[in-house]
């Protein structure tokens, strides 16, 4: 990547101005950004292709593993007798997993409707109880963050 260049030879140097030796310190600092930004966006590239082929087969991963433990959960909750506190405490769990799993998944296309059903259970149950409006801010930076970075939408 060769860019046009305004040089002086050495034995010029001696009758340059202050401003144009200013000028050629900043003309050299410009081609070493220039490289060094063709560097960054290689690494981007880098980075985005090891988040595609290694991360994102893990979050799918992660997603099923956790939801059939919520399916579990779920299903034990309608089979045994908890007191209250266990109830509020299962409930609390679950709809914060869900949560967090679905503001990413949501994010990269995913559905998550089954997961919104179970969530909506267990918001039911949990009733004025369990107010989840205070984390929205947190949800809009995470989702920006992801769409930013990884082009999500």
């Amino acid at each position: 990547m060769q860019a046009n260049k305004l040089t002086i030879s050495a034995n010029q140097e001696k009758s340059l101005s202050k401003s144009q030796a200013k000028f050629n310190k900043l003309v050299a600092e410009i081609e070493k950004l220039k490289v060094k930004k063709v560097t960054l966006e290689q690494q981007i590239k880098d980075v985005e292709i090891t988040v595609h082929k290694k991360v994102l087969p893990l979050i799918f991963e992660s997603k099923e593993v956790t939801f059939t433990m919520l399916k579990n959960i779920d299903s034990a909750f309608d089979n045994f007798k908890l007191a209250k506190g266990e109830q509020e405490a299962i409930a609390r769990f679950i709809v914060t997993t869900i949560r967090e799993m679905s503001s990413m998944l949501n994010q990269m296309g995913e559905d998550t409707s089954e997961m919104n059903e179970l969530s909506a259970k267990y918001k039911y149950i949990l009733g004025d109880d369990f107010d989840d409006d205070d984390d929205d801010d947190e949800e809009d930076m995470i989702s920006e963050a992801f769409k930013n970075i990884f082009g999500f939408k």
